[in-house]
């Protein structure tokens, strides 16, 4: 599967289209290196996500995090989800839910962190709504990074991003996930792209099966912190630590506040229809 997602990220044609996996396309870049750089990074990034080790580990975290938010109702209700229901968004198996087709460019220079996906303002001949995926050139120096945790952020960012791309209803730009608002402790977004890289670094042998949900507390799910991409260097243990960068407490009251609320029963089948891009980097 991933020769396949890469030759067609390579040939600028989207892998899926309006279907049940991204749909990511390669598009603007300085040359044929970087190209390729690129769409190897973004054809490993949905490859993770179709992998089964990443839905059995996303559902291993049923008990730990029992309400994710996932994204803000038109009236302004958050509307929250269970491990359950972001695999129905991940998975595109959810009723109404789909990918849109994104072609991804590169900007700035090598220390540009932007990271940005969501409706283009504009449709194809058949009214479906079109979007698209920027990515700072920073993300393309981690991928190419030797250190295995560095390069996993890369995963991280993109896998974030290719949640966007998922929308709900058969033709407009409905955000699947969103991370507009971000004092929920658990946001499905940034959930999706943790495990995902941790899932990442657990193929690459970094991370055991029973270290995983501590790697997702390093890494987070409420904002990216990209000081834990160069906290484990060499074969140092992906775990928490008092004095580790980023490991400050934040949103740990909350999220036992979180714990003790009943797990929604329901999902809200409308996202916002907002048409502004979101960058993911605050």
């Amino acid at each position: 599967m991933m020769a396949a997602a890469l030759a067609a990220a390579v040939s600028g044609v989207a892998w899926a289209a309006q279907a049940a996996g991204p749909a990511v396309s390669i598009d603007g870049t300085s040359g044929a290196r970087e190209r390729r750089d690129l769409a190897a990074l973004v054809a490993e990034s949905m490859r993770v996500l179709q992998t089964d080790r990443f839905r059995r580990n996303l559902l291993s975290l049923k008990a730990e995090y029992p309400r994710i938010y996932l994204r803000t109702a038109r009236d302004g209700t958050p509307v929250y989800g269970t491990v359950e229901d972001i695999w129905g968004i991940i998975s595109a198996t959810a009723p109404r839910h789909r990918y849109v087709p994104a072609p991804v460019a590169l900007v700035g220079g090598t220390y540009d962190e932007t990271a940005m996906a969501g409706w283009t303002g504009y449709h194809d001949e058949k009214g479906n709504a079109l979007g698209s995926m920027t990515l700072g050139r920073a993300h393309i120096a981690r991928w190419l990074s030797r250190d295995v945790v560095e390069k996993s952020c890369s995963i991280n960012t993109v896998t974030h991003e290719i949640s966007h791309t998922v929308v709900i209803g058969e033709t407009g730009f409905a955000h699947a996930l969103m991370d507009e608002d971000l004092s929920p402790p658990v946001i499905g977004s940034y959930f999706v792209g943790t495990v995902a890289q941790c899932t990442w670094l657990q193929e690459q042998g970094r991370v055991s099966a029973s270290d995983f949900a501590g790697c997702v507390r390093v890494f987070g799910y409420n904002r990216f912190d990209t000081r834990r991409c160069t906290a484990f260097p060499g074969t140092a243990a992906v775990t928490e630590a008092p004095r580790a960068p980023g490991s400050d407490g934040r949103n740990v009251k909350r999220l036992a506040e979180e714990r003790a609320l009943p797990a929604p029963s329901a999902v809200s089948p409308r996202g916002d229809e907002k048409s502004e891009i979101r960058n993911r980097r605050n």
